[in-house]
């Protein structure tokens, strides 16, 4: 049996998931690579090697989220890392199994994985979880995460949510506090990604040249997973939008710290969480 220690990373067929495997496996880790399309993880995996096995998933889709689980215990009876690294950004509002899908995969399917795969981050630990922060619009409503109440706005569903995370992320270090099982949250900066590119516009035409790279993008979460002694900042969120700061702490906007949305947020996800919940 292999003694290397085994992180599981989401949205691996592009942009920083893919940096990030890569980054892992030079680091020396089994990786368990998620990702929506089997062909696309295919052709990853013939270029990734032994050191990867691959889930596939629709993350929007609850059922898929619960399987994935499965099939991630069953991999890796020890889980010493876990980058929620997948995202979506939808130019129109859409539901699946009721949930409005930007909220869904980017904030519900993070936090079902969490509850599932708790008992082998545990038996990993010391083991941290990695959320994503960014999008720059200071939104949350407690009351409409999933954007039933205004007009559909895409980029602004996908800062909500990104909100969200970083709520998610410190509210789930303080429920975990002392177990051995650390959480952050990360800044990747401004990446020329795939989603970046679906956004369109002038933001993402003209200010492609100032844009990190997806390997840029991968550095702070890279390091935020593997420095030594940064238990002690659980709950904090690291890094930048341009320049050197990557291992900065973010100074994050108001509506993605307030322990009191954090608790909401919470609620609900429990509920929508649950196996007969129609929410």
């Amino acid at each position: 049996m292999s003694d290397k220690k085994t992180a599981l990373v989401t949205g691996t067929t592009s942009g920083i998931g893919r940096e990030l495997v890569k980054g892992l496996l030079a680091r020396g880790y089994l990786v368990i690579a998620h990702g929506r399309s089997a062909e696309k993880m295919e052709a990853e995996v013939a270029e990734w090697g032994s050191d990867v096995q691959t889930v596939i998933a629709d993350l929007s889709s609850k059922a898929d989220v619960l399987r994935m689980a499965d099939e991630v215990r069953a991999k890796a009876p020890k889980l010493h890392l876990v980058f929620h690294n997948a995202a979506t950004v939808l130019k129109e509002r859409a539901e699946r199994d009721g949930v409005e899908m930007t909220f869904a995969t980017n904030v519900l399917a993070p936090f079902v994985l969490n509850q599932q795969l708790e008992p082998t981050l545990r038996a990993g630990a010391p083991s941290r979880v990695i959320f994503f922060f960014g999008g720059g619009k200071n939104v949350f409503d407690a009351d409409d995460l999933q954007s039933r109440k205004v007009p559909y706005d895409g980029w602004g569903a996908l800062c909500q949510s990104k909100n969200a995370c970083a709520l998610l992320a410190q509210e789930t270090a303080r429920r975990w506090a002392g177990s051995g099982m650390s959480v952050f949250c990360t800044l990747p900066g401004l990446v020329y990604t795939e989603g970046m590119k679906q956004v369109g516009g002038l933001f993402s035409t003209l200010g492609r040249p100032f844009f990190r790279t997806p390997e840029q993008g991968a550095r702070t979460p890279l390091w935020v997973a593997t420095e030594p002694g940064l238990e002690q900042k659980a709950g904090t969120c690291f890094g930048n939008l341009l320049g050197s700061g990557w291992k900065n702490e973010t100074r994050l906007v108001s509506k993605a710290k307030d322990p009191a949305d954090a608790a909401k947020l919470w609620a609900m996800l429990e509920q929508l969480a649950l196996p007969t919940s129609k929410a």
